[in-house]
């Protein structure tokens, strides 16, 4: 995928968050674009996943489920068929 901030452009180095629905924060994968904005998680089971990216945002604050629920809103849902693949343009939450 591609995460891109408010006006279209890319973000490089934007943190992400990859969810599962009903599960644990603990089974949560994280990772950050690269200098353009594009990124890939890979292996995930099949499921519905809701997907996150932030302009700039401390690591730590991605294992923190209370502040992950803040952007419940903001996620987009994805849901992953089993040897699926899908790409996704992600709009990034502004830097806090």
């Amino acid at each position: 995928g591609t995460v891109v901030d408010a006006k279209g452009q890319p973000v490089g180095g934007a943190a992400l968050a990859l969810v599962p629905n009903g599960s644990s924060p603990a089974k949560l994968r994280t990772g950050f674009a690269d200098d353009s904005g594009k990124f890939f998680f890979d292996n995930n089971p099949p499921g519905e996943y809701r997907l996150l990216a932030w302009e700039d945002v401390a690591p730590a604050a991605l294992d923190d489920a209370s502040f992950l629920k803040q952007f419940d809103s903001a996620a987009k849902v994805v849901t992953l068929e089993a040897l699926g693949r899908q790409t996704v343009r992600l709009v990034a939450n502004p830097a806090r």
